[in-house]
């Protein structure tokens, strides 16, 4: 079955595991846009999974040269 619409241009990226200031500003942003969901997926996961959290940044990869 064909999609209803383009899914749009496809590029090349690098994905890399954040931490710091980066990592606690992803954070902070994330529990802006989803608020009060994300507070609710906090408390949850210290009550039941207490992994540390990961934040993978994905980024446009950068042309190749040469």
């Amino acid at each position: 079955m064909p999609f209803a619409h383009s899914p749009g241009r496809w590029f090349d990226t690098v994905a890399t595991l954040v931490s710091g200031a980066e990592f606690e500003r992803a954070m902070r942003l994330l529990d802006r846009e989803y608020f009060p969901w994300k507070q609710v997926l906090n408390l949850a996961a210290r009550l039941f999974r207490p992994k540390p959290w990961v934040v993978i940044a994905v980024r446009p990869a950068l042309p190749a040269t040469g």
